[in-house]
């Protein structure tokens, strides 16, 4: 009978029932579990406390930039209400201003019409008095 290859690791069974196999098999695990893994331990408990220290870090940082964007958005918004009140206001201000362009306007003609009444003596004198107090 032949025995398996066992790649570095010790296997559950032995492949021949013999008390010889088994004792190799038990000098292969106490190999083993004698030799020195505690600089191996002590280090990935120490990569293990920095994982975790840059795991808080990194946690700190997300919240701190989770709080700018809040930020940010909030900013934002108070900006295009900002925005948003300027330009209503300068559409009132420019209906206004075209409002008061056409009464501007208006007033303009009526002189105009005005002066030229007066300027002609001949329509005053056919204006009753009622219609020149209206101009």
């Amino acid at each position: 009978m032949t025995k398996k290859k066992s790649l570095g690791r010790p296997s559950l069974g032995a492949v021949r029932n013999t008390p010889t196999a088994y004792f190799d098999e038990l000098c292969q695990i106490s190999s083993l579990l004698s030799c020195g893994l505690e600089q191996e331990w002590i280090e990935f408990i120490s990569n293990q406390a920095d994982l975790q220290q840059r795991c808080q870090a990194a946690e700190g940082e997300v919240t701190r930039l989770r709080l700018q964007v809040n930020q940010y958005r909030s900013d934002k918004e108070a900006s295009e209400l900002r925005v948003k009140h300027i330009r209503k206001q300068l559409a009132e201000e420019k209906s206004q201003r075209q409002s008061l362009s056409k009464q501007n306007e208006k007033l303009i003609q009526q002189i105009r019409v005005i002066k030229e009444i007066l300027e002609d003596r001949d329509r005053m004198s056919m204006m009753t008095d009622e219609e020149k107090t209206t101009l």
